[in-house]
């Protein structure tokens, strides 16, 4: 069954893949409309959502701050609230379902690690928390984890087949993190990059995103791929995958954001209890359904 207020099945499962393009950024006309119509099989408006405003750029000092939230180990529980990514993607991002060695850079509690151990990939997962690794293998006992950034990946020169980044890449200083992933990868290797957007056709989503201030992952920093000599062109794909909470999961979700944990105390009661009315008004057999838009990016080094 579907939900009435998402259109989006109940089950935490993929939903229809939608590859709606694999041409590079730079071909990409500004004007060029996607098929939404014709991708979407959920009964959604022939039109796209409107899109939400770029967030804007972080300056060093916000992103460290922000960053430093991750290290708690009340955030890493939190952050294991955050949706999985569609098998299709994950295919589409290695290239191949033949097994890799997979880097997992900013792997946070392994959400992505878990879809690449059981495609059969070989998997490290880097992390600048330890208390994000500690969660990940709780899960995934065997899987190896090294603390490192992105900035200075603890891996060795040429060691990998792919690098994959998900809901990461924002808070990377680019340049330095670009060079280091060219440095690690293998001449015929890939780097991968992929977000989860919350998908705003649905009322109830558009109201949660309101109340988290409209705050979007920053997938417009997917740009310095485009622009990173140490690259070639860069392609891009579209999945779409769904969620599926109880009251406490979408709380822990909400906290697994670093702008929410880091509230003063009053404002982040505030937007807790905002969130518990809209999880009333909107879910279905104590559990609300979020869907979400699966942007994934993929280029290799020249």
């Amino acid at each position: 069954a579907a939900s009435p207020v998402t259109g989006a099945p109940h089950p935490c499962v993929p939903v229809r893949p939608l590859p709606w393009a694999t041409a590079p950024l730079g071909d990409r006309s500004p004007g060029r409309q996607l098929p939404w119509a014709t991708a979407y099989s959920r009964g959604m408006p022939p039109e796209p959502p409107e899109a939400a405003p770029a967030a804007p750029a972080m300056d060093p000092q916000t992103r460290a701050e922000l960053a430093a939230a991750f290290t708690d180990q009340q955030v890493a529980v939190a952050y294991d609230a955050r949706p999985s990514y569609p098998r299709a993607a994950v295919d589409w991002m290695v290239g191949t379902r033949e097994p890799r060695r997979v880097l997992d850079l900013g792997a946070g509690t392994g959400k992505l690690t878990e879809v690449l151990v059981v495609a059969g990939h070989d998997v490290v997962a880097v992390d600048v928390s330890d208390a994000m690794l500690r969660q990940l293998t709780e899960r995934l006992a065997g899987v190896e984890t090294a603390v490192g950034s992105a900035e200075h990946i603890p891996v060795p020169d040429r060691s990998v087949a792919v690098v994959m980044v998900a809901q990461a890449f924002h808070w990377f200083d680019p340049e330095p993190s670009l060079r280091e992933i060219a440095r690690v990868l293998r001449t015929t290797g890939t780097l991968a990059l992929v977000w989860n957007i919350r998908d705003e056709s649905a009322q109830g989503v558009r109201e949660m995103s309101r109340a988290l201030g409209g705050l979007h992952a920053r997938v417009a920093s997917a740009g310095a791929l485009s622009d990173a000599a140490a690259f070639g062109p860069v392609s891009e794909a579209e999945f779409s995958i769904a969620q599926r909470l109880d009251r406490a999961g979408f709380g822990r979700l909400a906290l697994s954001r670093s702008y929410v944990w880091k509230l003063p105390p009053d404002e982040q009661a505030r937007t807790l209890s905002e969130l518990d009315g809209i999880f009333d008004r909107h879910s279905v057999d104590g559990a609300l359904t979020i869907p979400y838009l699966t942007r994934c990016y993929r280029a290799s080094p020249v």
